[in-house]
C-alpha cells in the first residue's frame, strides 16, 4: 500500500484529492495539509511514497521553491 501526503492550498481541491485517494485500496493518505509548512510537519510522523503537491501554492513556501 502507498501512502501519500496531499499538499494543496484551495480546500475544495485538497477535499476532492484527499476523497479520490483515499477510495483507492493501493493508497491510504497519511495527510492533507494545506500549506508547504504543514506537509513538512506530517514528514515528521510519517514516510509517504508519494507526495501530490500544488505547484502553485501561495506562501513562503511555494510549489516552485522559495519565493
Amino acid at each position: 500500500m502507498n501512502v501519500l501526503v496531499v499538499v494543496e492550498d484551495d480546500p475544495d481541491v485538497r477535499f476532492l484529492v484527499g476523497t479520490i485517494f483515499s477510495m483507492d485500496a493501493r493508497s491510504t493518505p497519511a495527510a492533507v495539509a494545506a500549506s508547504a509548512q504543514e506537509a513538512l510537519e506530517s514528514l515528521r510522523r510519517t514516510e509517504p511514497q508519494i507526495i501530490v503537491l500544488d505547484h502553485g501554492l501561495s506562501g513562503q513556501l511555494t510549489g516552485y521553491g522559495h519565493e
